[in-house]
Order: C-alpha cells, then structure tokens, then sequence
C-alpha cells in the first residue's frame, strides 16, 4: 500500500496519508467485529431467549455484510486498476527499467 499511495498522491502529504492508511485496518476491526457482529449477535441471542446464540443464524448477517464488503473492495480494487493501467504504460513503456547489461569482465 505504501508504494501505491506515494504513486498516486505523490510525496507531499506523504506522512498524513500513510497515518491515514494506518488507521484502517484497527477501524475496520473495531467497526465491523465489535459493533458490527457483537450488535447482530447480542440481537440473534435475544430473539432466541437466551443469553447466548446456537445454530448458524448467529453470524449469518455478519457473514453476509462482510462477504458483501469484501466484494465491494475487490471491485474497487479492479476499478483502480483498470484506471491506473493506461498511467503505468506510458511511464514505463521506454523501458526506464531495464537493468544494465553487464560487461563480460
């Protein structure tokens, strides 16, 4: 990701943008796995009167909103790279990094 963010936004704000790229994956844990699953459990348990869950239907939501989450970055994922590719070929198409042919010493 680092590599991938100085390319597209340049060095600048480098320092913001990576504390920024830092942040997501414990706010996606706490956002998803403590609110997201603790809330649709704690409701899954209380429809079935007790204080905790059986059977598949615990997670099944959870499952389903990540699964769809997931799906979504794959298509952004696929989205930014198709946008990107057209910037890649013309940087890179003279060859700027061919390595150096070495003398026969």
């Amino acid at each position: 990701m680092v590599p991938t963010a100085s390319e597209l936004f340049g060095l600048k704000h480098f320092g913001i943008i990576f504390n920024f790229m830092s942040l997501g994956n414990p706010l996606g844990a706490y956002l998803f796995s403590g609110l997201l699953a603790g809330y649709l459990y704690d409701n899954e348990a209380a429809q079935q009167h007790s204080a905790t869950c059986l059977g598949p239907d615990c997670f099944r939501v959870t499952f389903l909103i990540l699964a769809g989450v997931c799906g979504l970055g794959t298509v952004l994922s696929i989205v930014l790279t198709m946008r990107i590719r057209p910037v890649y070929q013309m940087l890179y198409a003279g060859g700027s990094f061919r390595l150096p042919q070495s003398s026969s010493h």
